[in-house]
């Protein structure tokens, strides 16, 4: 064999041939008689007894034949045989293992196919993720290693001297892929979603593995209940994965665009801020409207009753859907006027001082700053018409009228009276002078 230094390049012609030649060695060295191959078949097919097959017949499991004759076959050894094959398959494995060593079969492999050899990183399961998930990823990974090693031994003739050696290359990545395949079976999902992920692996992992042919009855069944998994549960967990995404989405947009007395609005998919007791009486309202159509729908039942008992009933109702609670607070007083007067003249300062205020598509903060005006010209306009409320309804109608008005490069000269009285007004809230140009 190639001495250390005298190695040759990885991918190499050279490496090539030194993996030939450590295969054609190996080949001599593990090749058995005539006898012992005819042994070691497992019945009438090209299926070699291992230290695990004979185990598992001596266990009285035969679960891994790969047909019903081998099944059989394995079923008829008796216990005597059994044990003479456990000696003699344990036997063959220590004089590969032997060879395998002597023609550093396994590093001339690597240097031939530097590619191929790296094994499959085990994926760990997040901690709360449900485990099945890890289990297909690990399966998806040990496949993808046995590949090219199945495919090699697929293409080589048995009578190919380099066959035995190719068949031992592929035993490691075989095994980590049958490993991994088992484990399919032997982990179940903790979640609707590693369900519908598993259903959406397994017929597929099935065929791929050889295990039955698609035509097969249990196929068959295999995937049509997988396929009913999916199409039952598939659109809930789509639900649920949507309703996670909006509620995270209102956690970043409340992180980012917090500001004291506002709260993102609507809840679980926020489109602007709002000033909080306007958020708190639109919810209120939105309640009273629930509990409003529950108790409509129920007080008919009672409409044949007696008055008395009739009202009594009606009375619980009430109480039950606490009309009155919300009632309250949807009648109750909103935004003091002099507060929203201060919450425009300092939303419109935050928001004339933002470089980008006219561009709003292009930023998700200027969005924000935009969204929050409309909310406070909205409760502006939701203001009884008194006295009272005249500066804030003024400030937002100026507010409106400053935006329909101003015309990029347009100095305070070049606008009408209604104009000029808006960019003034901006002038006196945001501190700056609007210039032609600007």
């Amino acid at each position: 064999m190639l001495s250390e230094r005298a190695l040759p390049k990885p991918g190499s012609p050279e490496a090539m041939a030194a993996w030939r030649a450590a295969c054609t060695e190996y080949d001599r060295l593990t090749r058995i008689g005539d006898g012992d191959y005819e042994r070691l078949r497992i019945g009438a097919s090209s299926t070699l007894w291992t230290p695990d097959k004979v185990r598992s017949a001596i266990a009285g499991d035969f679960s891994s034949a790969a047909s019903s004759d081998e099944a059989l076959a394995m079923a008829s050894q008796s216990r005597a045989e059994l044990q003479d094959l456990l000696v003699l398959t344990m036997r063959r494995d220590l004089q590969s293992e032997e060879a395998a060593r002597n023609t550093r079969l396994h590093e001339m492999f690597a240097l031939a196919y530097p590619d191929e050899v790296a094994p499959p990183a085990e994926v760990d399961a997040q901690e709360g993720a449900d485990p099945i998930v890890a289990v297909i990823a690990n399966h998806k990974a040990a496949y993808a290693a046995w590949l090219p090693h199945l495919r090699t031994v697929s293409d080589t003739l048995q009578t190919d001297p380099a066959f035995t050696a190719l068949e031992a290359a592929a035993e490691a990545p075989k095994k980590r892929e049958a490993d991994a395949y088992a484990s399919l079976a032997e982990v179940s999902p903790t979640t609707l979603a590693g369900l519908v992920a598993l259903a959406d692996y397994l017929p597929g992992a099935v065929l791929r593995n050889a295990v039955v042919d698609a035509d097969n009855d249990a196929m068959k069944a295999l995937t049509a209940m997988c396929s009913a998994v999916k199409a039952l549960l598939g659109d809930d967990i789509g639900l649920r994965a949507a309703l996670h995404e909006r509620r995270a989405r209102a956690d970043e947009f409340l992180a980012e665009m917090e500001r004291d007395g506002f709260l993102p609005y609507p809840a679980d998919n926020p489109r602007s801020l709002l000033a909080t007791d306007y958020a708190i009486r639109y919810e209120a309202e939105r309640l009273l409207a629930i509990a409003q159509s529950a108790f409509d729908r129920r007080a008919n039942a009672y409409a044949g009753f007696p008055t008395a008992e009739r009202d009594r009933h009606l009375e619980r109702l009430r109480a039950e859907y606490r009309l009155d609670q919300l009632a309250a607070v949807v009648d109750g007083s909103p935004m003091a006027a002099s507060k929203l007067t201060d919450e425009i003249l300092a939303g419109w300062r935050e928001w004339a001082n933002d470089p980008r205020h006219f561009d709003e598509e292009e930023c998700e903060a200027t969005r924000a700053l935009s969204e929050k005006r409309y909310a406070l010209i909205d409760a502006a306009e939701a203001l009884p018409a008194t006295q009272e409320n005249l500066p804030a309804k003024t400030l937002a109608l100026a507010w409106l009228g400053y935006v329909d008005l101003w015309w990029n490069g347009r100095a305070r000269d070049d606008y009408g009276t209604d104009g000029r009285l808006a960019l003034d007004i901006d002038t006196a809230i945001s501190g700056r002078t609007l210039l032609k140009g600007y």
